[in-house]
């Protein structure tokens, strides 16, 4: 059975990079075999080369070049961390991502090992911020999310034999999905430390021989960018140094032994000194997405008894255009958004609401009538009305609908006006 703690902290960040580097052990990895993903919820897997049912579809972070290489013998008594960036809506191009936080629902590990699979028990813990190469109590953050695996990873066939395997972690289903911040606090600061997550690697058992996590990426002109292979840039490669990922990781042991900055004796580009950092993906559904824009503009007061706001969810990337936009509490009757380039700050009277958008506007058609006070509607990419939502464009949408004669004069302006309006939502699409 799968151990889980799953801990929610808020973003920040403190620490400075170790600058201290000292060369460590590694062993030769054998034939990596893939798994196929374990599903948490259930306990169960899905047994396929290709096997991601149930989480992602969006590769967030990538760090899975094969070395040939992995980190061992790892000692019970040490926990290894490493680090990357996950790019956010202020991250430099082609590196420029969607949302600006994730909501991790899977991620994939890679490992050898050379004990029984029952004896077999992984901890795997992330944090939100992370200085690359320093004590994780530098984190504001701390864990918010850790894994035990005890006995439920695949791992040798005979006690000391070299077996080496990758394997997906499904999470959904499960109250252990978790938020990851794109560069930490949503907003791109030079790329540095101040833009980091962490995860750990530790082994619960060392019994049956060497074992440790496999050791990915790489550098120089014959190695992939860092960054590719994400949903952003290159998506469908699979060779990938993490972005944001450097050339050394951390070892605090409990025992006294090796604790600070440690590395393979600095990458050259080839195997021989393999690039100091080890095999993680990560997945989300990045265009499921959550709340999207910046509200403004007074709600106004309609016959539900309340003001109508409009909110948005999905993403703010224009193409291709998954939004949808919803108008509530309002009443049920016939109504459709509108949206143009000009906010109206002024907030002038427009039936029993106010009109807070101006300029050319469109109508996002077609009508309908809102049920349970609720109108929804996705915006259609090849409709009309479409062809201004492109890259940059700030707009802002606002919901109009019929309002009731008998709910009388609401606003207060001594005229009875048969429509109303909502708050208004602004978009910058990306």
């Amino acid at each position: 059975m799968i151990r889980q703690t799953f801990v929610l902290a808020g973003v920040a960040l403190l620490g400075t990079t170790a600058a201290a580097q000292q060369v460590t052990s590694l062993g030769r990895e054998t034939p990596v075999k893939d798994a196929g993903t374990y599903h948490v919820a259930t306990g169960t897997w899905t047994r396929s080369s290709s096997a991601q049912a149930g989480f992602g579809p969006d590769v967030i972070y990538s760090n899975a070049r094969s070395t040939g290489f992995f980190r061992g013998p790892t000692l019970t008594t040490e926990t290894l961390y490493d680090h990357g960036r996950v790019m956010s809506t202020s991250s430099p191009i082609p590196f420029d991502g969607a949302v600006d936080i994730y909501e991790v629902d899977g991620f994939q590990i890679g490992y050898c090992s050379a004990q029984l699979r029952a004896n077999q028990d992984l901890t795997y813990e992330f944090y939100n911020d992370y200085a690359e190469c320093t004590t994780p109590a530098n984190s504001i953050s701390g864990v918010i999310a850790s894994f035990n695996f005890p006995g439920n990873l695949p791992a040798a066939a005979t006690s000391g034999t070299i077996a080496c395997w990758t394997v997906n972690i499904d999470l959904e289903g499960t109250t252990t999905t978790f938020s990851l911040g794109a560069d930490v606090d949503g907003q791109f600061n030079t790329g540095g430390f101040e833009d980091k997550f962490g995860w750990s690697y530790h082994l619960g058992n060392a019994s049956g021989g060497s074992q440790g996590p496999l050791i990915r990426g790489g550098c120089g002109p014959a190695n992939p960018a860092p960054g590719r292979g994400t949903y952003t840039a290159s998506p469908n490669v699979t060779s990938t140094t993490g972005l944001g990922t450097n050339d050394f990781f951390w070892i605090m042991d409990t025992a006294g032994g090796s604790v600070g900055c440690f590395f393979f004796g600095g990458c050259n580009g080839m195997n021989s000194n393999p690039y100091a950092s080890f095999h993680m993906v990560l997945f989300s559904d990045v265009f499921a997405g959550g709340s999207v824009g910046t509200p403004y503009c007074p709600a106004s007061l309609n016959s539900t008894g309340m003001g109508g706001v409009t909110s948005g969810t999905g993403s703010d990337v224009a193409s291709p255009l998954n939004l949808t936009l919803e108008a509530s509490p309002v009443p049920n009757t016939p109504g459709l958004f509108f949206f143009g380039p000009t906010q109206l700050m002024n907030t002038p009277d427009f039936g029993e609401g106010v009109r807070c958008v101006g300029g050319q506007t469109k109508r996002v058609f077609p009508v309908g009538a809102a049920a349970g006070n609720v109108r929804s509607q996705t915006l259609d990419g090849n409709a009309p009305y479409a062809s201004t939502i492109v890259m940059g464009a700030s707009l802002n949408f606002q919901y109009w609908c019929r309002e009731a004669m008998s709910a009388g004069d609401i606003d207060g302006d001594g005229m009875v006006e048969p429509f109303t309006t909502t708050s208004a939502l602004n978009i910058v699409f990306q």
